[in-house]
């Protein structure tokens, strides 16, 4: 009798589970995709009778990245919460599925007072983000035409990236309608505006409001077009690469720069760069510093990581100030390398050279074709095409 009961239940169950893979299979996600998240959350202890709840609560809860976001859920533990206390919360509120790794990291090191329940209240700080998040997502859906896809990552870049954890501006719909309809206005479809914006969040972060409060394009566009660059290559080029409305302006041209001086034709750089765009984007201050340093200080890369935004303010200063030492003899450790990139006074109270004095020496272009060399010989871009 209990066994019927039993197999009652589980076809019950089997029928449920075939609807929730059906229902996201209609949203455009496969059936492979479905049952392997599904699997993953199985194999941590949820059970079927569990997802189903969740899906009911939450219906979009495994359109999201469901490893990665629990991961970062399970950071609670930090604050009390054992594996059954994180299962129940995320049953209860599915809705938490939607926070990314970075995100849940992000409020979960924000300090609060001292409470008497700290365990309670970043619960609730992290139920509080996920509705945010969702708010956000359902926004940009109803009000602009984003894919839920597309919305998280413009949500995740403006949280975290651009220091809004918890809402982004009340007039962001129309701020960003404005930027994909001056995009459309450009030449770019409308479906080709909405990718390129949520594949490169920065972008709405990044244009001009004239005084007038238009959106005017991005810098980089007017840069491209000076540099002889027609408008069907630069929609080209931001279709294959979206980020390169965000590379550096001095990077483009040091691009440019390094294959006139190797003796690459015009049309030979124009062909490489718009059908490889990316390449714009392998040369930033991070990338040129790493590259010196892989191969005389393997050891420092993951060092470097921790403090990238300050190499990315001036990796100039950074190349200089190594070179010298190099140069003179010094060797850059664990113990010493931070001197790269502190101020002017205490490095040359240190070692005697200033910056202005460094800045007359040495070229950082060098590095520029360091790396470039470097990506040629791996054959991560192309060399010469032919010679005339």
């Amino acid at each position: 009798m209990e066994n019927n009961k039993m197999s009652k239940v589980d076809k019950i169950l089997n029928e449920k589970y075939n609807e929730m893979v059906e229902f996201y299979y209609k949203e455009g996600y496969s059936k492979s995709e479905t049952t392997s998240k599904v699997d993953y959350l199985v194999k941590e202890g949820f059970e079927l009778a569990n997802i189903l709840t969740m899906q009911k609560k939450y219906p979009e809860f495994l359109k999201f990245d469901v490893k990665n976001n629990l991961e970062g859920i399970r950071n609670l533990k930090q604050y009390g919460f054992n594996d059954e206390l994180i299962k129940s919360l995320m049953i209860n509120n599915p809705i938490l599925f939607i926070l990314s790794k970075r995100y849940s990291e992000a409020v979960l090191s924000k300090p609060l007072s001292k409470e008497n329940n700290i365990k309670e209240n970043y619960a609730k700080l992290l139920y509080y983000a996920a509705k945010e998040t969702y708010k956000t997502v359902k926004t940009l859906e109803k009000e602009v035409g984003y894919y839920t896809a597309g919305a998280l990552k413009i949500s995740d870049y403006f949280h975290l990236d651009a220091n809004l954890l918890f809402g982004l501006p009340k007039d962001y719909p129309e701020r960003f309608n404005k930027i994909v309809n001056k995009l459309i206005e450009y030449g770019y479809s409308k479906p080709s505006a909405l990718y390129i914006t949520s594949m490169c969040p920065k972008t709405l972060n990044n244009f001009n409001k004239s005084k007038d409060d238009k959106v005017e394009l991005p810098k980089n566009i007017d840069l491209l077009e000076k540099l002889n660059y027609t408008k069907e290559d630069i929609i080209k080029m931001t279709k294959l690469y979206p980020s390169l409305l965000k590379v550096e302006k001095e990077d483009i041209r040091d691009t440019l720069r390094y294959f006139t001086e190797e003796g690459y034709r015009k049309d030979e750089i124009k062909l490489i760069t718009t059908t490889n765009p990316e390449i714009f984007g392998k040369i930033g201050g991070l990338k040129i510093i790493e590259n010196i340093f892989i191969d005389d200080n393997p050891e420092l890369i993951d060092e470097l990581k921790t403090i990238s935004k300050r190499i990315e303010k001036d990796y100039n200063q950074t190349y200089r100030r190594y070179q010298y030492l190099k140069d003179n003899g010094y060797i850059v450790d664990k113990n010493n390398f931070k001197v790269l990139f502190g101020n002017d006074h205490d490095f040359a109270t240190r070692y005697g050279m200033t910056d202005k004095l460094l800045h007359e020496k040495y070229d950082p272009f060098n590095g520029v074709k360091k790396s470039f060399n470097k990506l040629i010989k791996s054959n991560k871009i192309p060399k010469r095409i032919k010679k005339v």
